[in-house]
């Protein structure tokens, strides 16, 4: 209690203060006037406290030192000892303490304990290990008391095995709406850390989207969710826009700085096509090269006056607006006022290094994660602030007693480790550049349709009105992306353009800390280490006046106009003109659909090209393509290469690219965005957005009254996995009634919500506290609609409880136990059956109860332990070549549904994504038993994991989790583990020495073990099938129509292969060397059946034994 807590140290200060020096701490050490051990004291010495045992945390010692504070009455000080007054009430409660401690399990209706423990079963043989135990166990001794320690695991064990259902969760309860921004033309504040948060003030949305402070633009929960330095320019570019008009004088006038007429590092560190048309984005961006610039200087230890002078004036102004914490351990949850915040280093620290990388490397934004600017009372817990990342380190270690401490330090533990690795490593100035020209090897996906080709061809052709834009770009919309997307910069030193970079790593990957998703915001073209940087040169980046002077020339020479009514070519050049300042030329352009371009008013042509966009909208109903998607695929293009290897065809960006060529009318609607980009940077404006909705089987344009870019990815995603009806401005699924669209005279409210369901019975303490439910449909009555991996789950709250259907079958929301293994996991089981479905999504999300052993800091049990294991996938690049890249688990997270079959429940998976999915779920879960069986099989299907223990002198993976990797490696031994873990695997080996037709049989009997309906059993034929498959002499192909190939035979076969039975091994040996590898053929449409089979009876046979199972086939 904070009483104690304040007692405690109310009188150590006292103690310190009358025996001890400030800091130094005792003198002479004060002694206890008790006779007798009591457990809080030493036993050998009664005067004297307890030490703390070995290898284990002081939260236990404290308290013991609380336990003698409260027992023994009021403490008072006596000379140079500390008097108990009831050393008998001391006794009474040290033994029921000590009684407590080691008795979890009274009878069949007692103490359960061990439901806030999802490791009990796991790791309970340890307490032979645990001096506390030996402590309690010496102390009840002296009283001649004794408890059967290790009888009370098996009762309990009885118990979990008897009730199987824990408890369940049945108290249903609306959190509120998924924060959503007002859908107007007006300039919105953000306040929202979120993901939504990224897409609005880290993209091209400069004049719609505007933090609420210059703290909270910087928010630790935005930052580490950036992806790449883009990401982070236009990040500090919307936070500077905020103060232009203070700054305009300083940054209009930065390119007169010596240092930056020399051209140094300017080849990567370009700009936007589409900024072009506003000076205030090309101020801010040449400003923001000057201050990474110095900052790079700054780090070889030079500087330059002229420079530094002009950006410290720059951050005088921005001072005025910084809001900074004291940064002392003491009140670092106080604010420094005006004349504090002059007087501070803070202060000269943000002069001169803000916003570079090193500042944000000093410093990091915290505060909760939604700001409302309503709040009169500023304060740490009202605002965004600049902490120090030193400070906020070693403090989110700590508990607090204080409220507004706490909340501060469980801020940095939600964010500081990833907001670091965000922040990476600090970039150097590299004083070598080695360039490679890689000609012929395909990393560009062109190397035509530039800019200026395609001024040339229009010049050469334009008296020709059938010149067309499929001849002049072909059929590849990327044509279409390379010209509106050019990458400029502002240096006099180029004559025309220079090569951009992209690295090639060691493992022959791109490493593009500029041009590519990198995890990090490092500005600079690599993160490497060493003296020098190898860059292959991929792509033109355009010195501005080159191109402008190029476009100028053209439209100059131009007679009357350009005969050609082809859409594309007039809204290309269209495009080009307003993002080079040369819309007076728009009349030389034939564009009846856009008349405002023939009479120069840019502010109508925004208008009249909205309202092309939107009508397009709503004539394409076959796909899920939206002005958004293309907008930020623009943003993308402009700031990173279009290369074709070594990238993933899977990916975001390459996705909407293959929408877009799918239909031809989709060429000059990307054009249209590109120009609504460009018209809402001149204009300094933007529109309404929309949300595209698949409604009987057609989509639909809303324009909703909150806007969220999350919400309208999940609407899409959803409405085109599930069949959505319109009835009446109603649209509805399975006939419950979700969004009323009304009548189109107002904007319809379009939103999704958060749930949260707690256990029904009181006093229930769980390691799941509660289940959040995000993205949630919620209908009248209270009844709510949630999909998660393809299933529909239906949710009816009532007074008395809630009733939750999945896919029409009602299930309940509970805590169960399925065997050792799988334990105290939350699921969903069936009501009219004994199964259960185990639901992995990051729109659930399981609380976990953070106290004890589960708490974050407890010997490095942190769920980000996934972010530190790597794993290489295969995948297809855009020139169909076959790659491997290493990916972070925790970026290949998906949702999942796997079903746990009674009786035995059985750990099977239709595929290797479900085994990551359920990874994630166990490592948040702090179920360290699920971690270590799912991990045993993602290491047969995966090609390599890596796991990353440490980085330098830091500890990434340690404690529980350490262990648990290191026994699944084999690079540690517990028999306590292979006894509990062997169960859930078959053993195979057993029939060994057995005949074929014997092992036919057995393996017959396993079959049907794993599957789900027991009454399908292997027929005669069938295994009389698998004999003759295994003994033929020759690799067998059969085509039978019925026979059961791919539910039976295939599975049968398969686990025939990874046995040891040596007649087996014998016949597929056909008279030769003993065969290592299994190649299955499968027609194309029989493939994800093929795979879910071998998936589910093929990962859990023979413990221990090493083999891999591959979906794919590498090489042939």
């Amino acid at each position: 209690a904070p009483s104690v807590r304040r007692k405690i140290f109310k009188m150590y200060r006292d103690l310190n203060r009358r025996y001890g020096r400030s800091g130094a701490g005792f003198e002479k050490p004060i002694r206890l006037d008790l006779q007798e051990w009591y457990l809080v004291n030493r036993a050998s010495n009664p005067s004297e406290m307890d030490a703390q045992r070995t290898g284990n945390t002081c939260y236990f010692q404290t308290f013991l030192f609380a336990l003698l504070c409260r027992a023994g009455g009021p403490l008072t000080i006596q000379g140079s000892t500390l008097h108990v007054p009831d050393p008998a009430r001391l006794e009474r409660c040290s033994v029921a303490v000590a009684r407590f401690l080691l008795e979890f399990w009274r009878g069949p209706d007692g103490c359960l304990r061990p439901l806030t423990n999802a490791n009990v079963l796991l790791d309970f043989s340890r307490y032979k290990a645990a001096p506390y135990f030996d402590l309690c166990v010496k102390y009840l001794a002296k009283y001649s008391t004794t408890v059967n320690y290790a009888r009370q695991i098996s009762e309990v064990h009885s118990y979990l095995c008897r009730t199987r259902i824990l408890h369940r969760y049945a108290d249903f309860s609306l959190v509120g709406a998924v924060s959503s921004a007002p859908n107007t033309k007006q300039l919105q504040r953000i306040g929202h850390a979120n993901d939504d948060a990224v897409s609005q003030l880290a993209r091209a949305h400069f004049y719609k989207y505007r933090a609420t402070s210059l703290a909270f633009g910087f928010h630790a929960q935005i930052v580490l969710r950036l992806r790449d330095f883009a990401g982070f320019h236009s990040l500090r570019k919307n936070c500077l826009l905020d103060h232009y008009a203070d700054l305009q004088p300083i940054l209009s006038s930065i390119l007169e700085a010596p240092l930056l007429q020399r051209g140094l590092h300017r080849d990567y560190y370009f700009y936007g096509q589409y900024e072009n048309g506003q000076k205030e984005l090309r101020d801010a961006h040449h400003y923001l090269y000057a201050v990474d610039l110095l900052a790079l200087l700054k780090q070889e230890r030079k500087t330059d006056r002229d420079l530094e002078t002009r950006i410290r004036a720059a951050n005088h102004i921005l001072a005025e607006s910084a809001r900074f914490s004291t940064s002392r351990a003491a009140d670092y949850d106080e604010l420094l006022d005006e004349d504090e915040f002059r007087r501070s280093n803070h202060r000269q620290l943000f002069l001169d290094h803000f916003p570079s990388h090193a500042f944000f490397g000093e410093y990091v934004s915290l505060g909760f994660p939604d700001e409302d600017l309503r709040t009169k009372d500023i304060n740490t817990l009202s605002r965004a602030a600049f902490y120090t990342t030193k400070l906020m380190s070693r403090s989110s270690g700590r508990m607090e007693y204080d409220f507004a401490k706490e909340a501060i330090n469980q801020m940095a533990r939600n964010g500081l480790r990833r907001y670091e690795g965000t922040m990476g490593n600090t970039p150097q100035a590299k004083e070598r550049t080695i360039v490679h020209l890689r000609i012929g090897q395909g990393f560009a996906w062109t190397k035509y349709n530039r800019p200026l080709h395609f001024l040339s061809v229009v010049e050469r052709y334009w008296r020709n009105p059938d010149l067309t834009g499929l001849q002049l770009f072909g059929k590849d919309v990327r044509s279409l992306l390379a010209i509106s997307c050019q990458k400029l910069v502002d240096d006099s030193s180029h004559s025309s353009y220079a090569y951009g970079p992209i690295q090639m790593n060691t493992h022959g990957e791109l490493d593009l800390a500029v041009a590519a998703d990198h995890a990090q915001v490092v500005p600079g073209c690599t993160s490497g280490r060493g003296d020098a940087t190898n860059v292959i040169a991929v792509d033109r980046v355009f010195e501005r006046s080159y191109l402008q002077r190029a476009l100028e020339g053209l439209c100059s020479r131009v007679d009357g106009e350009i005969r050609t009514d082809d859409a594309e070519i007039n809204l290309a050049l269209l495009s080009l003109l307003l993002d080079f300042g040369l819309f007076r030329y728009a009349s030389l352009l034939r564009l009846p659909s856009l008349p405002a371009a023939g009479r120069g008013d840019l502010r109508q042509l925004q208008v009249e090209v909205s309202d092309s966009i939107h009508e397009r909208d709503k004539k394409t109903t076959q796909d899920g393509v939206t002005r958004l998607r293309v907008e930020d695929l623009l943003f993308e293009v402009a700031h990173k290469f279009l290369v074709n290897r070594r990238v993933d065809a899977r990916g975001y960006a390459n996705k909407v690219i293959r929408a877009l060529q799918a239909d031809p009318e989709y060429r000059d609607y990307v054009l249209l965005v590109k120009i609504y980009v460009s018209l809402c940077q001149i204009n300094k404006s933007a529109e309404v957005d929309s949300y595209k909705l698949k409604v009987d089987g057609a989509f639909r344009i809303v324009v909703p009254r909150q806007f969220s870019v999350a919400t309208s990815d999940y609407l899409d995603l959803i409405t085109r996995r599930h069949t959505f009806t319109e009835s009446n401005g109603l649209i509805k699924y399975d006939e419950l009634p979700l969004f009323d669209l009304g009548d189109g005279t107002q904007q319809p409210d379009v939103q999704l919500y958060k749930v949260r369901v707690d256990p029904r019975r009181p006093g229930v303490e769980s390691v799941v506290r509660y289940v959040e439910i995000r993205n949630v449909f919620r209908s009248t009555s209270d009844k709510y609609l949630l999909f998660v991996a393809d299933a529909a789950l239906r949710v009816d709250a009532t007074p008395t409880g809630v009733e939750v259907r999945v896919n029409q079958t009602r299930v309940e929301v509970c805590a169960a136990f399925f065997n050792d293994a799988v334990s105290f996991v939350p699921c969903f089981t069936y009501a009219d059956s004994e199964d259960a479905v185990l639901l992995a999504s990051r729109h659930i999300t399981y609380h976990v109860d953070g106290g004890g052993q589960h708490h974050v800091d407890y010997y490095g049990m942190k769920h980000e332990v996934v972010e530190c294991i790597d794993s290489d996938e295969c995948f297809v690049d855009l020139n169909d070549e076959h790659a491997f890249q290493t990916s972070h688990l925790n970026d290949l997270v998906t949702e999942s549904k796997v079903t746990f079959y009674h009786p035995d429940y059985v750990l099977q998976v239709p595929s290797r994504q479900h085994l990551i999915n359920l990874l994630d779920l166990a490592a948040h879960l702090r179920n360290v038993s699920l971690f270590i069986l799912v991990l045993f099989q993602l290491r047969r299907a995966s090609v390599k994991l890596d796991y990353k223990f440490r980085d330098g002198k830091v500890t990434k993976i340690s404690g529980p989790w350490q262990e648990a990797i290191r026994y699944v490696l084999g690079s540690s031994q517990n028999k306590e583990y292979d006894a509990l873990f062997s169960k859930q695997f078959h053993d195979l080996d057993q029939f060994q020495d057995d005949s074929l037709d014997v092992f036919v049989d057995a393996l017959c009997d396993v079959f049907v073990k794993y599957h789900r309906d027991r009454s399908i059993v292997p027929r005669p034929k069938q295994r009389s099938f698998l004999r003759k498959i295994i003994e033929a002499k020759e690799c067998f192909h059969f085509s039978e129509v019925g026979s059961g190939k791919t539910k039976v035979i295939l599975p049968l076969f398969c686990m025939a292969f990874l046995s040891s039975n040596k007649a087996v091994r014998d016949a597929l040996a056909r008279g030769g060397r003993e065969k290592r590898c299994l190649v299955v053929l499968v027609p194309e449409h029989l493939v994800p059946d093929a795979r879910a089979q071998v998936y589910r009876y093929c990962l859990s046979l023979n413990f221990r034994q090493d083999y891999r199972i591959y979906d794919d086939i590498f090489a042939l």
